[in-house]
């Protein structure tokens, strides 16, 4: 099950009538020439970062497309950013080294960053549109080389599903629930293709945000704090959700992912 469906049945148990909106489309990268090139040269990295579940299942897969099995994996050490990218990990039967105790990008460069006693070379299959640079710029910092290669893309889906139009139109969305800043973006690009006074839907409707950054960028895009997750997991969103609808929930909340 995808984290986003494993997410809508943790709230359907809880009460809660969910609409899910895809506001993330993930396809290959433009050009698998960057990945494959250090995929072909594994050996001269020692460390490996993976930051989400896509990352995972795009590199892995790019491994098994070019005849690789997972033991040229065994000689580097694999940090991932939480506790489901590393889940996704281990379904592969990969352990993961490092996980973070916050399952943020600024812990994961703090605790890799205390492991590099040396300048190390980094292997980090990542988004082809890229995100927030901290990670990189603290390792750098560290005198480590990382290489920052594109696996898969996120991009935004054409259209917003007319049920979800619909429901907000109306007013009868009570939560909607953010797991990135692209999610926030991506909801607002689809919303001005209906509507560019789309925000009076949303008067009265709680805004979740999985963790501090995408919290920053629903302050942009809503002009108004969002209830933030106490924890940037899925479990930490319900536990938001739960703060606010007491279970059960009986309200209607649309899974934004």
């Amino acid at each position: 099950m995808s984290q986003s469906g494993e997410f809508s049945q943790q709230l359907r148990e809880l009460g809660a009538e969910v609409l899910e909106m895809p506001t993330l489309v993930i396809t290959p990268p433009d050009s698998w020439q960057e990945l494959d090139r250090a995929i072909h040269h594994l050996g001269e990295y020692e460390w490996l970062i993976l930051t989400s579940a896509n990352g995972v299942t795009s590199f892995l897969e790019r491994l098994q497309t070019l005849g690789l099995t997972y033991d040229c994996l065994s000689h580097l050490r694999i940090a991932v950013v939480g506790g489901k990218t590393a889940q996704v990990l281990q379904a592969y039967g990969i352990h993961a080294h490092l996980i973070p105790e916050q399952f943020i990008a600024d812990r994961l460069a703090e605790s890799l960053a205390l492991h590099l006693d040396h300048p190390s070379k980094i292997l980090f299959p990542r988004v082809q549109s890229g995100g927030r640079d901290i990670l990189l710029q603290a390792l750098a910092a560290s005198s480590a080389q990382v290489d920052a290669v594109p696996a898969y893309e996120s991009r935004c889906p054409d259209t917003i599903p007319p049920a979800v139009v619909s429901a907000l139109q109306n007013h009868e969305i009570h939560a909607i629930t953010f797991t990135s800043s692209k999610t926030v973006r991506h909801f607002q690009t689809l919303l001005d293709q209906v509507d560019s006074q789309w925000r009076r839907w949303l008067e009265q409707v709680h805004i979740i945000s999985i963790g501090s950054q995408t919290s920053r960028t629903c302050g942009e895009i809503f002009h108004r704090e969002p209830i933030e997750a106490p924890t940037a997991t899925l479990e930490g969103m319900v536990q938001a959700i739960c703060t606010v609808f007491a279970p059960p929930c009986n309200e209607n909340i649309p899974i934004i992912n």
